[in-house]
């Protein structure tokens, strides 16, 4: 019983292995079609072909790289940097496909004006293969442009601040251009209002004054009156 449980394992495992090896000889041949493909700008056809690759091994690196390569050559970078991010999680990936992953990773954020996460892909490139010129170069223009880009929107705030600056100037302006109108209107009403001299003004008072007296006169009058028709029998 033993050996025949051991006979039956080793078969077990000799099918295993021999269907590891069809797919993984299946597996190449999609991923060589699928870079026939690419070459030949055909690249819908190759996408197809790199996922069907994928299918048959999920944990191959090269079709996830060649599918990123495929969408990034459609300018579909949200894509690729979907598969290039995905290749990048294979714990077995080598040095030398890591540092190509992470350099189009890079190439994928600066073509879509993503300066910093282009700076960190191209780092994690170079620490993977720190003699590759072409992600020395790529990081230079990617913390070029980043610098211009923080210039640039510094400019914008600055400028926005101007602006509010001058709105609110203008606006004081205008409040006190109201107020200095209001007043002009103030003293041109009162210049058109007839003007009296100081002897009219006194000539006034007096008639006043008279027409007071003349009152008070007349009532004392006719008070006195009243007082002494009482007083006659």
């Amino acid at each position: 019983m033993k050996i025949n449980k051991l006979y039956t394992i080793y078969i077990l495992m000799t099918l295993f292995l021999l269907s590891r090896q069809v797919n993984a000889q299946s597996d190449r041949k999609l991923i060589n079609d699928g870079n026939k493909l690419f070459k030949e700008n055909k690249l819908n056809e190759a996408e197809a072909t790199y996922l069907k690759a994928l299918e048959k091994n999920r944990s191959a690196v090269a079709p996830k790289y060649n599918l990123g390569n495929t969408y990034y050559s459609k300018n579909n970078f949200q894509e690729a940097e979907k598969w290039y991010k995905n290749a990048t999680e294979n714990k077995n990936i080598t040095k030398t496909d890591a540092s190509k992953i992470y350099h189009n990773l890079g190439n994928t954020y600066l073509q879509n004006k993503q300066y910093q996460e282009s700076i960190e892909a191209y780092k994690n490139a170079l620490l993977q293969n720190p003699k590759d010129n072409d992600t020395r170069y790529n990081l230079a223009y990617a913390q070029s442009m980043l610098k211009q880009q923080q210039n640039q929107k510094n400019k914008q705030n600055q400028n926005k601040d101007n602006k509010q600056e001058k709105d609110q100037q203008q606006n004081k302006n205008k409040e006190e251009q109201k107020k200095n109108d209001q007043e002009n209107q103030q003293k041109q009403s009162q210049k058109n209002k007839p003007q009296i001299s100081k002897e009219d003004a006194k000539k006034m008072l007096d008639a006043l004054n008279n027409d007071e007296k003349d009152t008070q006169k007349r009532k004392a009058q006719k008070a006195a009156s009243k007082i002494s028709i009482e007083k006659q029998w």
